[in-house]
């Protein structure tokens, strides 16, 4: 380990960090102790002092704000702690007014920080939890790391492998940081590439990962040698750390079928429905595709399928050629009239779907009772998402018509807008087109609805 580590990292990220800045017509601010770097997905902005000056002088104003998506990092090394100080700052607004002796100064405003990290002189990386502030750019500041009330961890991959956003400044800074790391280990430089490539990732301790020295010996200390193959080091870690995790809950027999599948970006921790999506994507894929045409909603049985054998813990079946197979296999798993849970549904106040209004033969399902009645009565596992419901990530409905036939519905979010995940008739049937299409109708217009999409954009 290095003399002083805090030091040595904040000098390898300057020197990597700032060429790359300039490449990307970043705005910097660097001195002995500090730098920061800030990201504009408008690059316009930059260049508009001569722009900002004339409307100022046209309107006697002496301020201006300007609308815009930015990504802010801050570096501190402090003297006295011996520790570097990283901190990721996101902005929507940027102002221009005229401070001391009329001169135009720039701001960032509305800004919030998202992620926090201090690196010891010992060589140990720690997230933080900190009060967000709102810095002044091209100004070195305190970063407030251990202001009352603030926590913080010892890092795990899940804290790097995380980060993600549109402009990729923070992605430079952790690849920089994995680097970094891969000059005394060289595994870390192939988490960077995998960093990079967007691999699937778990909340290993940097502990672990600093005694290991390949992918294979990472998922042998931290999974068991058994759940460890010889593959593991010719792939993404992703591959390994799924395969790892699915070995408990797939067929042992079936278990090699796996190899080589590609889980995607997804966080894969302990609890075994983080592995339902990737698990489900599997046996989609597998099916024949004029199956998937006849089936639009088959992802969505198999989803729930997947997590209604993890929570009666039976074994996962991954072998389909046909979606009726996969509707047995869904609907053995419950039998109808017979599902009972302790779990108490209780939706948030502030809910993303609060705005979202159906047409009067809908109604929002919002108690555990409600959910199970309506499992009971369509032949449907609806009561295994209350708590999808209550982390809001779905609302559900029933459509009750006059003939008194029902369709249940489950709405979400996607690409910032409401849409139907799924919606069913009777025993997990095809609802009538012209019922589908008076529920979209409805969502349609709550989408186009400004005061939607203002509430939409602010979940995202």
């Amino acid at each position: 380990m290095k003399q002083n580590a805090a030091l040595e990292m904040f000098r390898y990220l300057k020197e990597h960090l700032i060429q790359l800045a300039k490449d990307k017509n970043d705005k910097i601010f660097e001195s002995d102790v500090t730098l920061q770097i800030t990201r504009s997905l408008n690059k316009d902005v930059w260049n508009c002092e001569e722009e900002v000056k004339q409307l100022l002088s046209k309107t006697e104003s002496r301020s201006v704000m300007i609308s815009c998506i930015i990504d802010h990092v801050v570096i501190n090394y402090s003297q006295n702690a011996q520790s570097l100080y990283i901190g990721f700052f996101i902005a929507d607004k940027i102002a221009y007014e005229y401070g001391i002796e009329y001169k135009l100064d720039t701001f960032i405003k509305s800004e919030k920080r998202i992620r926090g990290f201090s690196f010891s002189k010992e060589g140990i990386l720690y997230g933080h939890s900190t009060p967000h502030i709102k810095p002044k750019e091209f100004k070195p500041l305190p970063m407030n790391f251990v202001a009352k009330g603030t926590k913080h961890w010892p890092c795990t991959m899940k804290d790097l492998f995380s980060v993600h956003t549109y402009s990729g400044l923070f992605e430079s800074v952790v690849y920089f940081i994995m680097l970094f790391f891969g000059e005394t280990n060289p595994l870390w430089k192939d988490l960077a590439k995998d960093y990079t490539e967007q691999s699937a990732y778990s909340a290993i301790p940097l502990s672990v990962i600093n005694e290991s020295h390949s992918r294979r010996e990472l998922i042998a200390k931290y999974y068991g040698e058994d759940k460890a193959f010889k593959r593991n080091n010719k792939e993404p870690i992703g591959y390994g750390i799924f395969l790892a995790r699915v070995s408990r809950i797939v067929k042992p027999e079936e278990l090699q079928k796996l190899f080589g599948f590609n889980p995607e970006y997804i966080f894969i921790g302990r609890a075994k429905n983080d592995l339902v999506k990737p698990l489900a994507q599997y046996i989609y894929d597998a099916l024949p595709e004029n199956e998937k045409i006849k089936n639009p909603y088959i992802q969505n049985s198999i989803e729930d399928a997947i997590t209604m054998s993890n929570n009666k813990r039976q074994l996962i079946p991954i072998s389909f050629t046909s979606a009726k197979k996969i509707r047995e296999w869904h609907n053995n798993i419950i039998p109808v009239g017979t599902y009972a849970t302790t779990e108490k549904m209780k939706i948030k106040k502030d809910s993303k779907f609060k705005n979202l209004k159906l047409p009067k033969d809908c109604v929002r399902l919002t108690t555990t009772r409600q959910m199970v009645i309506e499992g009971n009565f369509q032949h449907n596992c609806v009561a295994t998402y209350i708590s999808k419901v209550n982390k809001d990530e779905c609302s559900i409905w029933s459509q009750r018509k006059s003939d008194g036939t029902r369709n249940t519905i489950e709405i979400g979010i996607e690409h910032g807008k409401y849409c139907i995940i799924q919606m069913c008739a009777f025993a997990n049937q095809e609802p009538l087109q012209e019922d589908l299409e008076k529920v979209q109708k409805a969502i349609d217009k709550c989408n186009s609805n400004r005061r939607n999409k203002e509430c939409l954009r602010k979940s995202a």
